[in-house]
């Protein structure tokens, strides 16, 4: 198996988080126009030309915001950003007011922040061959993670079960491709309809003809 280049990895993760955590994690600003001096007063009267303001500058989105601030890291700084911090946490990088970034582990509930409700493998409702389940369970989820604080959940598992040997073809949606993408689709889509949350998981590295 050839292993793949580690700047090419970190280019991957970078371009990933561009995209998903860190626009989740830094929020749109908007710059207000500059305040206008107080005009002057002679007696009673207002003396001086009127203020003209211009229209407010258009907020960055949190993608441009995001591709804004990896331009601005350092190269020490990009590489403390993918190595995480603390098991489940992404490195904040206060120069940049980057804030720390917390993750759970998935994809049966919210794990690694205390008990937590224990929700049904993903081969199961898959089986239910209802998208519309899926996502009543995904935004059940996503509820449990923003009380615990999460930013990252890391699910649904979106591998393809290929073999009956794969030790976690439970987390992953049976072996169509069409089945487990729509039900794939409805996890995310409840998990983060209510936005603060990013929710996804590749696990190509777990097909078994390559472990």
């Amino acid at each position: 198996m050839t292993r793949t280049p580690r700047s090419l990895l970190v280019a991957r993760r970078l371009a990933w988080l561009a995209s998903g955590s860190l626009a989740a994690a830094c929020a749109p600003q908007t710059v207000a126009p500059p305040a206008a001096a107080p005009p002057a007063t002679v007696g009673s009267a207002v003396v001086g030309p009127p203020v003209v303001t211009g229209p407010p500058a258009a907020p960055m989105t949190p993608e441009q915001r995001a591709e804004d601030l990896v331009a601005k890291m350092t190269l020490d700084e990009k590489i403390d950003f993918v190595g995480g911090d603390r098991d489940f946490y992404i490195r904040a990088i206060p120069r940049l007011g980057i804030p720390e970034i917390k993750m759970s582990d998935g994809p049966v509930g919210c794990r690694n922040w205390g008990p937590s409700t224990a929700y049904p493998a993903a081969v199961a409702y898959a089986a239910a061959f209802d998208p519309g389940l899926a996502e009543r369970i995904g935004r059940a989820i996503g509820r449990d993670c923003r009380a615990r604080g999460v930013r990252i959940w890391l699910a649904p598992g979106v591998n393809i079960a290929r073999s009956p040997l794969g030790g976690r073809n439970f987390e992953y949606m049976g072996e169509d491709p069409y089945l487990a993408g729509k039900t794939a689709a409805g996890i995310i889509q409840g998990g983060t309809a209510r936005g603060g949350l990013e929710a996804r998981r590749v696990g190509t590295g777990s097909n078994p003809p390559w472990r």
